[in-house]
């Protein structure tokens, strides 16, 4: 068969558009395996970021309940630190599952490494207040006690008119003194931390113990002699 420039030019176009719709059909295969491949970064980057964000989130929040409690002891700060805790393995375990590469899965043990020893301080501290608060409410209690029982019946059954009730009454009122001094010393050093107070503190305790030495022996009557006991039962 003769081709003629016609039928030359007709079989030039045809196998031209023949490459090029093969050329189109393999670049669109290719497109859609970047596709895929893309969806398949994205599902999984996307994840691994939320978790990494929420796990984030879940550590200042442990953060900020922890300092809410050492504020007011409000037990509310106290289930919003065991739900961080909570919600912050379950994003963990989330983001140790769909990490691929050996640095980010040592990444993710040192994370869990760290966060488990910042929990068991963040609940040593909640310990350490909570037995704080028990001891500041008991060392109050007693200093309520002391100042009751000073005013109301050991000094109360003492006049200043009787010469021989004199010594007695000055270590009643030294006493007394003494014990506002440490109670006063105590919170300035609870609100300053300056240790002047503390040294304060350490000078009221010598002078109460040589204050109730003092009013021990200065011929106390056996209902004296209980208060005597009573107090410094409180005191120590």
């Amino acid at each position: 068969m003769k081709f003629t420039v016609g039928r030359k030019l007709a079989v030039s176009f045809g196998i031209l558009l023949f490459i090029m719709i093969l050329s189109g059909f393999i670049v669109i295969t290719q497109l859609g395996s970047i596709r895929t491949n893309l969806n398949e970064i994205v599902n999984v980057a996307n994840p691994i970021s939320s978790a990494a964000y929420e796990t984030e989130i879940n550590l200042i929040g442990t953060g900020f309940g922890l300092l809410g409690y050492l504020e007011d002891r409000d037990p509310e700060h106290l289930n919003r630190i065991k739900e961080d805790i909570k919600e912050f393995k379950e994003f963990q375990d989330i983001h140790n599952s769909l990490t691929t590469t050996i640095k980010s899965k040592e990444l993710s043990v040192q994370v869990n490494d760290q966060f488990s020893h910042y929990t068991q301080l963040a609940y040593k501290i909640v310990n350490l207040e909570d037995d704080q608060h028990k001891k500041m409410t008991k060392l109050f209690g007693n200093h309520v006690k002391m100042d009751d029982l000073l005013d109301n019946k050991i000094q109360a059954v003492l006049s200043s008119d009787d010469t021989g009730n004199y010594k007695k009454l000055v270590a009643a009122m030294e006493l007394e003194i003494n014990v506002n001094g440490i109670a006063k010393g105590l919170g300035e050093y609870l609100r300053t931390h300056d240790s002047r107070h503390e040294t304060r503190v350490m000078k009221d305790e010598s002078d109460f113990m040589h204050f109730w030495k003092q009013y021990l022996s200065s011929g106390l009557t056996p209902e004296e002699k209980i208060w005597a006991e009573e107090i410094a039962a409180l005191f120590r």
